[in-house]
């Protein structure tokens, strides 16, 4: 097969060795990934011999010019975009009439930055640096171009399997000499990284990519959503209404250098968002002085861990003032200044001697008269300890109880005055000691509407604080994928604060191999169907070129497409050959002969007449077929009507 049209492929059953080659020269594999508007599938470019990703555009739109001008707007888009961290446009075609239009694309054999998020969870400022530095520069040199991406998320940036970090998806990007507007009503892109103008329908600018990066880089060091809702709308209402949160809040690693860097990026104001990505990358390596560090990602299934490299391209330079001031140079000695020096020098000498002797007095009066004591550093020691050593200082400790998942009943989690202050002998000291974990009702998170990240999001928050100990991924036909199936705890159950919670993730429905039924009987063909977990529908035709009755004609999927477990698949079988000889019936029984012929799927038509005579002799039997039209021997069609002729006297 040499190419993919729009026409449906359910006529007779392709031979399991035909491939499915494009263009004559990429020859497809297996189906990658999917989405709204196509399907990708890894392909082998028979050319080049190597591994390409093909996007083929779906049938049903094929045929919608504006779905089509999108598609073509993003091969041109990404390949004029020649950057090392933007996945390549190599090839498209699919312009002739019926044709499926496609796109051919770099294959890149690795995780999304979403699938670095969910395993990894939250990352340290370095390595948030490490993945968000190559994605500052691909949109910067985008925008250098006069294009805006307008959907920049997790599952857009994919790492190689050597680690690069490449941005993927310029379909709904636009040059913005060409588009100075965007659609009313429409809003383009993930809502969890909507810029907020956009939300209330303005133009798309660069600073609307600078936006949703930082939405990104918020997620990589939290491991969260920055404003999430119930809904997409409510998360778009909280993106216009409300600022982006400081990572710190929930990541305590995170340097007030860098919570600025995000909040700027984030402002709601597009004008006081940083000049470019190239400044705004400048600023967060300032942040991190440090640098970027690796990043590890444990594999799965077996898979060796990957290790992203550190981009050694020089960071932008930074657009900060200098600071530096010019060495002042030293006024010259001038004679007349001498007898003010020699004044100044004996009044420094009598106010030294005060000072001395007034710290004498001082030490004699802490050491002696009235001794200060240092106050010690007791967090994290149990609070029967802590009062032993406040009792050997002569010190007096007041107990304040709170309940916390963080310490151990009996454990001090707090004190006034703090370590280091200088005390006198009976003062109060208060000490804030652990309770244990409260008591809290389970939530249910488990009925088929929270995603993994929503659930964690609350499970782990105030007043919860789960830990959250495995996340297994199982098949599940009402669940969609990514949201959570089961939960280890009871939803409405009391559990102490921070217990351990396992979730099941719904990785949706099962997906099977439609399997070849070409020269396979129905009872065959049901077989396969079941085995494979599919629903068979079976339909009987009469066809010449099938002329066995039972054997399989067509199917309605083809063969190795991989489809959602339990799906229909419409099987056209043989009823026997469409067209047969015309049976000689002459001098048979009426009755009989209308009924042989409707048993071979025949219309009948009785013509009766009365009997001819000759003088006192009359033709033929009252009853008998006398003659067919067609006549016997001839070749007939299935539901053609054949004229039979016989003799009735009362005609």
């Amino acid at each position: 097969m040499t190419g993919l049209t729009g026409a449906d492929s359910g006529g007779a059953a392709a031979s399991a060795e035909q491939e499915i080659v494009l263009g004559g020269r990429y020859r497809l594999g297996e189906r990658v990934g999917a989405g709204g508007m196509a399907t990708i599938h890894r392909a082998t470019d028979l050319t080049l011999e190597r591994d390409v990703a093909v996007k083929i555009l779906h049938s049903h739109l094929a045929d919608e010019e504006a779905v089509l001008a999108r598609f073509r707007t993003e091969a041109q888009n990404a390949a004029a975009l020649a950057h090392p961290h933007v996945v390549s446009v190599f090839d498209q075609g699919g312009h002739e009439p019926g044709e499926r239009p496609y796109m051919v694309m770099e294959f890149v054999d690795g995780p999304s930055l979403r699938e670095v998020i969910r395993r990894r969870g939250r990352v340290s400022p370095r390595e948030a640096l490490a993945l968000i530095d190559p994605v500052c520069r691909a949109l910067h040199r985008a925008h250098e171009l006069g294009m805006v991406h307008r959907d920049v998320k997790p599952e857009n940036v994919l790492v190689t399997g050597e680690g690069v970090v490449k941005v993927v998806d310029f379909g709904i990007a636009r040059a913005i000499e060409r588009s100075q507007h965007t659609q009313s009503g429409a809003l383009v892109g993930s809502v969890h990284y909507l810029a907020p103008e956009l939300v209330s329908e303005q133009q798309a600018t660069p600073a609307s990519d600078q936006y949703a990066v930082g939405v990104m880089l918020f997620e990589l060091l939290t491991g969260r959503k920055a404003l999430p809702a119930d809904s997409p709308v409510g998360v778009a209402l909280r993106h216009a209404r409300e600022r982006v949160p400081a990572p710190s809040a929930h990541a305590s690693d995170v340097p007030p250098a860098l919570d600025a860097a995000v909040a700027r990026a984030c402002d709601p104001d597009p004008q006081a968002r940083f000049a470019d990505l190239a400044t705004f990358l400048g600023a967060l390596h300032a942040a991190i002085p440090e640098g970027p560090r690796p990043v590890s990602l444990p594999g799965e299934d077996g898979d060796p861990t990957i290790v992203l490299p550190l981009e050694d391209t020089p960071v932008p330079p930074s657009r900060s003032p200098d600071l530096r001031r010019s060495p002042v140079p030293r006024a010259r000695r001038r004679p007349w200044r001498r007898g003010l020096r020699r004044g100044a020098i004996l009044l420094g000498a009598l106010l030294g001697a005060l000072a001395v002797l007034t710290s004498a007095a001082l030490a004699a009066y802490h050491w002696l008269i009235a001794p200060v004591i240092a106050m010690p550093a007791l967090e994290n020691q149990p609070v029967e300890q802590a009062a032993d050593v406040l009792d050997g200082l002569g010190l007096v400790a007041t107990l304040e109880w709170e309940t916390t998942h963080l310490a151990e009943e009996g454990t001090v989690i707090g004190q006034d005055p703090p370590a280091g202050e200088e005390l006198r002998r009976g003062s109060d000291v208060e000490l804030i000691v652990s309770e244990g974990p409260a008591d809290v009702e389970v939530p249910d998170v488990a009925d088929g509407t929270w995603s993994v990240a929503d659930a964690r999001q609350v499970l782990e928050e105030e007043p919860y604080h789960f830990d959250i100990v495995e996340v297994e991924e199982v098949f599940d036909d009402e669940v969609p994928e990514g949201n959570v199936v089961s939960q280890s705890l009871e939803p409405g159950a009391e559990v102490a604060q921070g217990s351990e919670v396992a979730l099941e993730a719904s990785r949706g429905v099962r997906q099977v191999e439609v399997p070849d039924l070409s020269g396979q009987t129905r009872e065959e063909a049901e077989e396969a169907l079941e085995e494979a977990g599919l629903t068979v529908e079976v339909v009987e035709e009469h066809s010449d070129s099938v002329p066995t009755a039972g054997e399989v004609i067509s199917q309605s999927l083809d063969p190795g497409e991989e489809i959602d477990e339990g799906s229909v698949v419409e099987v056209v079988v043989s009823a026997g050959p469409l067209t047969i000889e015309l049976p000689d019936l002459r001098g048979q029984p009426v009755e009989d002969a209308v009924a042989e012929l409707q048993d071979e799927d025949l219309a009948v038509e009785v013509v009766r007449e009365p009997r001819p005579s000759v003088g006192p002799f009359v033709r033929g039997e009252e009853g008998l077929v006398e003659e067919t039209d067609p006549t016997p021997g001839s070749a007939v069609q299935r539901e053609q009507q054949v004229i039979v002729y016989t003799f009735d006297d009362d005609a």
